[in-house]
């Protein structure tokens, strides 16, 4: 009898105490909220997302699965109640089924089929409940090659859905788990010793034959850095099927063509003055687009996004998930658009290089190729584009190395997607690091410009 007393005793102190701990954060949120228009209320919403995104990483990254926190409370639970009472407390779990007696087995199959049920429009976790929903108005699923489904929602069954349950969407936490894991892209490559990967140069103009392009071997060691997170795989790495694919546009001057955009757009250089957009990526992806228009004739959108800034501060945890939701937005709107840009500097040592008398910041194309260091591709992370993004950043890399010798660093593989899978003809660009000035940078933009025109014009 005494031991049913300290169990019940012990589990009403630590209902007690998840419940102050949950109701002390409320109130925190609740008098942030209420402060005025001060940077603290302004910040609130992010200060939300960002404990929610503490919380997840500690239990992804400690391999624990979620469904355990939320829905494990057994005897024998190692879980805690305290974390599990505040994770129940933010949308980001409220796509968990909730099994009955009624609708046990339909809850079943959807936990063990659709680990990842979420709006493809705003990428988005559901709830079971607004799950059934969508299935009454307008859902197919697409099957993985991992056996798990992922579910695409039609855009009027997300209004619907929107509309019924009181938003609930768009207060959910925009994330991406792989394999059960949340991930960052992070496109950075400066731990990679510089050295390797400066391009050959061979003089006044680079030229290859198609022999040597098709050894393997060649072209690896040549035109490719490849990241320890991910692994070649030879049959999408064909140099001919690659240099044989068409990337001319067929868009006319009278529609948009081409968007230029920035998923990190505070990213500065190293005279950059504080403050002014001029100086920085931003600034950049102006002069490229100004070129563009004015010297070769092409329409361009320039989206000046803030993706990295979307709660008030510097945060790219998310900033390729609002890049995503963003630009699939303008190219749903601008459905003529053949050529997506995102423009970046690396970090790491000054890369320059003289061309015609000045000093211009080379140019690194970069990939991700949904694919792991295991050789394992990542389903979640399906790009239908791939090979044509492959091809274009491969066609890219040869003409600039043809045209100005020195331009070109080598192609960066890395093992996530970077939104490359929007369009065919979609590119990474990083252009110098934070130790090139900004002048270099702008200078680089005529020539990548220039490399451009003459893919896309198909010149040979």
């Amino acid at each position: 009898m005494r031991r049913y007393r300290y169990k019940a005793e012990r589990m009403f102190f630590m209902t007690l105490w998840s419940i102050i701990l949950i109701l002390s954060f409320t109130v925190l949120i609740k008098g942030i909220n209420v402060l005025g228009n001060n940077g603290l209320a302004k910040s609130s919403i992010s200060l939300k997302e960002k404990v929610i995104t503490v919380i997840s990483n500690y239990v992804l990254e400690n391999h624990n699965s979620i469904f355990q926190y939320v829905r494990d409370t057994s005897e024998n639970s190692n879980s805690s109640y305290a974390l599990s009472g505040m994770i129940h407390s933010f949308p980001i779990n409220e796509y968990v089924a909730n099994s009955n007696e009624t609708e046990s087995e339909k809850s079943n199959q959807y936990i063990n089929n659709n680990p990842m049920i979420y709006s493809a429009k705003d990428n988005t976790l559901l709830r079971y409940d607004d799950y059934l929903k969508l299935i009454k108005q307008g859902i197919h699923t697409t099957q993985q090659t991992s056996g798990s489904a992922v579910a695409e929602i039609t855009e009027e069954a997300e209004e619907a859905v929107a509309a019924d349950s009181k938003g609930i969407n768009s207060t959910m936490l925009p994330i991406d788990i792989i394999n059960g894991e949340f991930y960052l892209e992070d496109e950075g490559t400066s731990h990679i010793d510089d050295s390797h990967k400066q391009a050959i140069s061979l003089g006044n103009g680079e030229h290859y034959t198609l022999e040597q392009l098709e050894n393997k071997h060649f072209l690896y060691n040549n035109f490719y850095i490849v990241d320890g997170t991910t692994s070649v795989k030879d049959s999408i790495f064909d140099a001919k099927a690659m240099l044989g694919m068409d990337m001319t546009l067929k868009t006319k001057e009278d529609k948009p063509q081409i968007l230029i955009y920035h998923t990190h757009s505070q990213e500065a250089f190293a005279d950059s003055e504080s403050g002014k957009v001029t100086d920085t990526v931003v600034g950049v992806g102006e002069v490229l687009a100004d070129i563009l228009e004015t010297e070769y004739g092409y329409n361009v959108i320039h989206d000046k996004t803030k993706y990295d800034m979307m709660g008030g501060y510097l945060d790219r945890n998310l900033a390729y998930n609002y890049a995503k939701d963003g630009v699939t937005k303008l190219l749903k709107k601008n459905p003529t658009v053949e050529v997506v840009i995102d423009l970046h500097r690396d970090e790491g040592n000054k890369r320059v290089v003289e061309l015609n008398g000045e000093k211009v910041a080379n140019i690194m194309l970069f990939n991700g190729l949904s694919r792991n260091s295991k050789g394992e591709d990542i389903a979640s992370l399906y790009n239908p584009n791939l090979q044509a993004n492959l091809a274009f950043s491969l066609q890219l890399q040869l003409k600039g190395r043809e045209l100005f010798p020195g331009l070109m660093y080598k192609n960066y593989l890395k093992g996530y997607r970077f939104n490359l899978h929007l369009k065919e003809k979609s590119i990474l660009a990083e252009v110098g690091t934070a130790k090139n000035t900004v002048q270099e940078e702008k200078n680089s933009m005529k020539y990548l410009a220039e490399v451009l025109y003459q893919v896309l014009q198909g010149e040979e």
